[in-house]
């Protein structure tokens, strides 16, 4: 031990206090040290890191019949300078007074690791690290009455600094055992030491390791990317049933428990070193803070300043505490003015990605490539160049809203007939639709797609925002994350790590664009999601739209002998293969040369037209379901791998036979089927019920059928692995007011109306059958001309209108009918005329729908009939009972002839 670290041993007791026992070397020798240094003898503070980890098995409460957690053990492993120490705890019984705090367990790790001489001393500062924070910190006792320390990120807790006071005496009990502190457990310092000292004060940050995993995975992904792997379950124990693997094996279940700590510690350490490696400070929250962080950096490297960026500037202002009754300087940013002015107009032109079924049904066999624009968004952000909104202006001139140019308009429109794909987004309640004509808030990359599909255009209200420089403000980002994942191997922890954070930063300059609520822990409630450092509703609103535009101007070069399946926001399916596209166009190249300039193919080849898509599946047959929902009927020969989105089902099956699952699902669905599937606890609920984390079950309607977000075409029924199922293709609605009057009708036609015991009630329909969609065309269809003459019209369809303006007719001596027999003069009852129904097969017929028919409110709509085979049936028994019955008063013109044929 050298003399300075023996001064520093000598400094410091168990109070913090100096001693009076002479310093090794001498007091002369300690003179000359101080006379010779310029700086204090300060002890440099001591920071290790932790994986914790808890096991448990869930129970059930004799008197709530609520689930909790039963704890079994606690465990921890602590790094300090590459030394661990290790320990596992155990409950001693099975209610929640029998649980550890966390204190008590960073106690016994920190006793244990300066007894064996890992650790000279306390520590000021304690990482945390563990996988899913939010299971299992909820399971320490006393978390709960401290929640509000705690922040919310992606579903999970996380925390930057917590202060606990922890208690060295290696005497003292367990704290649920100590009497004299039963009263102050909830409390901040939990207990006040042993024997008159002082608790030591550390401050801990939480890290959930999950926020820092690639697609935020399992902590078995997080070990194999490090190169570690979980300890298998033995054969015949479950994870569900720990309990029991404790009591028959505990050196196995403690190497189980104690494997998971250990995983958690090491991803940690990894991304921590990984932060180190890339210049960061400190270790960011979550892979998105990494995004931040780096972008920072290389921004400053270009020469710009954030502000210069993206044009807000740094206000300081004093605020008075009356909590504290302190004064204390707050430094916000907020937008330069001439941003304030126009980013609301931006802010409406921002949509989501472009997402639609062309199909529904099982597709003819062929081969179907599920192509994908490669690093979409992180491309057109580099595109982005600073802002000079001191000089944005109006305009109205279609000229000036090119591809590369930042504008966005409110723009009316109208493409050709027969346009398969129309590229402009209208927003309304049920997502993006694109319709032949409306009115849209859009961009200038979208207006330019749009002229060249033909649409004319008219610029309603528009804005363009001159770049201030040409100085790329991403592009440096782009090229050093794409530069350092080529070095470090695509499908390397660096590398997976690094295509995570590539893809995470466009999400952060939308973030707080529009109205997002997410759950905030320290205040209790649900809370407006707040702007991040690099959020622009120009520059979001730019990606997006570039994007959807690309996509857009892509499938308008599908060939006429070819078809989209389906569109989900940079990719698309279809029977063309990359050679048969038109990718050359403005867009397209614009795409392809920022990729030839950044992501440059590894053998030096130019990039080819073709280049801008990657292919990422192969498959004979898919099946579309609606938008983000298809699956696989067929595969080809040497293609295994499904297109698979499940339309946000949650399999209760392995991930490997979640194709299966959803093709059983689809095709044996019934109208209000209800899908149980579990799901944990949300952040949510788990705070305001001080919960466990445990799994909740719930039944949502299961919601297979089509969106609507198109017109369906030209239905037929094919076989999807031997059964028939309805298919059909669609093309795109005149508007907006047809799309919406489409998808709310279906819903109640799907669904049905009233209650099964009620009267009256109709049952739902799905459309699995060539007769079901003929029987929802005729529904449809003949919604406006009923809803014209003022009737209202039910899920029960042309037959049921068919029955009700029959009584209505009946009852009131129109239409040729009557209730009066014109032979004998004699007046039927309502009864005689339920009993006719009935036998001619209306088993629900009663007396009140006749009471119905004859109030003044039940009007008669003529020629609203419209014909299907259910409709026939009736008819038959109608005329064959009232020959007179008046078939022009009654049919639709278009349906006339047919209606009279029956007859003839």
């Amino acid at each position: 031990m050298s003399a300075e670290n023996g001064f520093f041993e000598w400094c410091k007791t168990s109070d913090g206090d100096t001693g009076t026992a002479t310093p090794p070397g001498g007091r002369s020798s300690l003179k000359t040290r101080l006379r010779a240094s310029s700086k204090p003898f300060i002890s440099p503070p001591i920071h290790i890191a932790c994986g914790i980890d808890a096991e448990w098995v869930t129970q059930v409460d004799a008197v709530t019949g609520k689930p909790y957690n039963q704890i079994l053990s606690y465990q921890l492993v602590l790094n300090h300078n590459g030394q661990r120490v290790e320990i596992i705890r155990y409950t001693t019984g099975k209610t929640r007074r029998h649980r550890l705090t966390l204190e008590r367990l960073l106690e016994l790790g920190i006793r244990k690791a300066i007894k064996e001489g890992v650790l000279p001393d306390w520590p000021e500062r304690i990482t945390v690290f563990c996988h899913f924070l939010r299971a299992d910190i909820t399971a320490f006792d006393n978390f709960w009455p401290r929640k509000r320390e705690f922040d919310g990120i992606g579903r999970t807790f996380t925390a930057a600094s917590v202060r606990y006071d922890l208690d060295l005496a290696s005497e003292d009990p367990e704290p649920s055992k100590r009497k004299s502190d039963e009263g102050r457990r909830n409390s901040m310092s939990l207990w006040a030491g042993g024997r008159g000292r002082a608790p030591r004060r550390v401050s801990v940050r939480f890290a959930d390791t999950v926020l820092l995993t690639p697609g935020r995975g399992s902590l078995d992904t997080a070990a194999k990317l490090i190169g570690m792997s979980k300890v298998v379950l033995p054969e015949g124990r479950r994870i569900d049933r720990m309990d029991s693997f404790l009591a028959a094996d505990r050196e196995g279940f403690d190497a189980y428990a104690l494997q998971d700590a250990r995983i958690a510690l090491e991803y940690g350490l990894k991304l921590q070193s990984l932060s180190e490696e890339m210049g960061l400070k400190r270790l960011p929250s979550s892979l998105a803070g990494f995004a931040i962080a780096i972008a920072r950096q290389e921004i400053q490297r270009t020469g710009l300043s954030m502000e210069q960026a993206f044009s807000f500037e740094t206000v300081k202002q004093t605020i008075y505490s009356s909590v504290t009754g302190k004064f204390r300087t707050s430094v916000e940013r907020q937008s330069v003015f001439s941003r304030q002015v126009f980013d609301e107009l931006a802010a409406l032109g921002y949509h989501g990605g472009r997402g639609e079924a062309y199909s529904f049904g099982p597709t003819a066999n062929g081969v179907f490539y599920d192509l994908d624009l490669p690093g979409a968004y992180t491309t057109a952000m580099c595109l982005l160049k600073p802002l000079d909104y001191a000089n944005a202006y109006m305009s109205q001139r279609l000229v000036d809203y090119e591809p590369d140019v930042m504008g966005v308009a409110q723009v009316r429109f109208a493409f050709p007939p027969g346009t398969r794909h129309p590229s402009l987004p209208v927003r309304s309640d049920s997502g993006l639709l694109f319709p032949l004509e409306g009115v849209s808030v859009c961009t200038a990359s979208e207006i330019a797609a749009a002229r060249n599909q033909g649409a004319q255009l008219e610029i309603l209200l528009g804005v363009i925002i001159p770049w201030q420089s040409n100085v790329p403000i991403f592009e440096s980002f782009t090229r050093r994350i794409q530069t350092q994942r080529q070095q470090a191997g695509k499908d390397s922890l660096k590398g997976l790590l690094l295509k995570e954070i590539g893809n995470s930063l466009y999400g952060k300059t939308a973030q707080g664009v529009q109205i997002k609520r997410a759950f905030n822990p320290r205040l209790g409630r649900m809370d407006t999601m707040p702007p991040s450092v690099i959020t622009s509703p120009w520059f979001a609103a730019f990606v997006s739209g570039f994007v959807r535009a690309l996509l857009g101007e892509i499938l308008a070069g599908v060939p006429e002998n070819r078809t989209v399946v389906s569109a989900t926001t940079d990719g698309f399916l279809t029977d063309a293969t990359r050679e048969e596209l038109c990718l050359d166009r403005a867009l397209c190249r614009i795409f392809r040369e920022v990729r030839e300039r950044l992501f440059p193919n590894e053998d030096g080849r130019p990039l080819g037209p073709e280049d801008i898509l990657v292919e990422k599946h192969r498959v004979a047959q898919p099946v579309l379901m609606r938008t983000r929902g298809v699956f696989t009927g067929a595969f080809l020969p040497g293609c295994p791998d499904p297109v698979l989105a499940k339309a946000g089902v949650k399999p209760n099956a392995p991930r490997d036979q979640h194709n299966d699952y959803m093709l059983r699902l689809f095709l044996n669905r019934v109208p209000g089927q209800q899908h149980v599937q579990t799901s944990l606890i949300s952040l949510q609920e788990q705070w305001h019920t001080e919960s466990d984390l445990v799994e909740v079950k719930k039944n949502p309607r299961l919601n297979l059928e089509y969106d609507f977000k198109r017109r369906p075409v030209q239905a037929v029924e094919r076989a999807v692995q031997g059964r028939m199922h309805l298919a059909f293709d669609s093309v795109p609605w005149r508007n907006v007011a047809e799309a919406r009057e489409a998808i709310v009708r279906f819903k109640s036609w799907s669904r049905g109306q009233g209650r099964p015991e009620d009267t009256g009630y109709v049952p739902g329909r799905l459309l699995k059958t060539l007769p079901d969609f003929m029987a929802w065309e005729a529904y449809h269809t003949m919604a406006a001309p009923v809803r014209a003459a003022g009737v209202g019209l039910r899920g029960d369809g042309p037959l049921g209108h068919l029955y009700r303006q029959f009584l209505r007719a009946l009852v009131r001596d129109e239409w040729g009918v009557s209730l009066t027999d014109p032979d004998t003069g004699d007046r039927r009852t309502y009864g005689e005329i339920v009993h006719w129904l009935v036998t001619t097969g209306f088993p629900d017929a009663c007396v009140d729908d006749l009471k119905n028919a004859k109030r003044s409110t039940a009007r008669l709509a003529p020629q609203t009939i419209y014909l299907n085979d259910d409709v026939a049936r009736l008819l038959r028994a109608i005329v064959e009972q009232y020959p007179d019955f008046d078939l022009d008063q009654a049919m639709h013109p278009d349906h006339l002839m047919e209606a009279q044929s029956l007859f003839l």
